[in-house]
């Protein structure tokens, strides 16, 4: 950190608490510094209270990169998709079911994947952030699987309405050529 800040301090420990951020020691060992984000785990251990806020604030800043990537938005436990005239909730009680589940499934996987992104290799070895990294990779094998099984289900609708299609233009060019069959028999009558 650039400057050293009095974690002792109650105006320095309020303006943490009013971004939501904990600075805590568990077991009252002298290695076991962490910090907790509001209604999120703690995460430690660290040897300084000033390696925990560090980490905090390093941790939040990939957070919100990793959540700026995402095709679509979030609010109010919804997601959001702009239309390019407004923007459409694709998961509230409105939208379609088919189209919610995928919605969901695939933005569950890509969060995970974006956690797995951005927790730093020796993140891992520190047991809180190896937690939330393992409970992210099963999450997103999980979801690929539930994706991997509609995109299966959606290739064989794709497959049915190809044949579907075939099928309408075979109809198109047998009725076509009766027409012409009919055409040709009128054309001989008339002569």
């Amino acid at each position: 950190m650039n400057e050293q800040f009095d974690l002792n301090s109650p105006d320095f420990l309020a303006c943490l608490g009013a971004l939501g951020l904990s600075i805590t020691r568990q077991d009252h060992a002298p290695y076991a510094w962490g910090y907790t984000w509001r209604r999120h785990t703690w995460i430690g251990p660290y040897e300084t209270p000033e390696e925990a806020v560090q980490n905090a604030f390093n941790h939040a800043i990939r957070t919100v990169e990793a959540v700026h990537d995402l095709p679509w938005g979030r609010a109010a436990g919804e997601l959001w998709r702009w239309t390019g005239q407004a923007w459409e909730s694709i998961t509230g009680p409105r939208a379609d079911e088919e189209e919610r589940e995928a919605f969901t499934t695939l933005n569950t996987l890509l969060e995970s994947l974006n956690h797995l992104r951005s927790t730093e290799t020796y993140d891992l070895t520190i047991p809180g952030p190896a937690e939330q990294w393992r409970k992210a990779l099963d999450a997103g094998e999980q979801t690929y699987g539930e994706l991997e099984a509609m995109m299966q289900d959606w290739q064989e609708e794709l497959a049915d309405q190809y044949h579907r299609g075939v099928n309408a233009d075979e109809a198109l060019d047998d009725e076509e050529e009766e027409g012409d069959e009919e055409e040709g028999d009128e054309a001989e009558e008339g002569f």
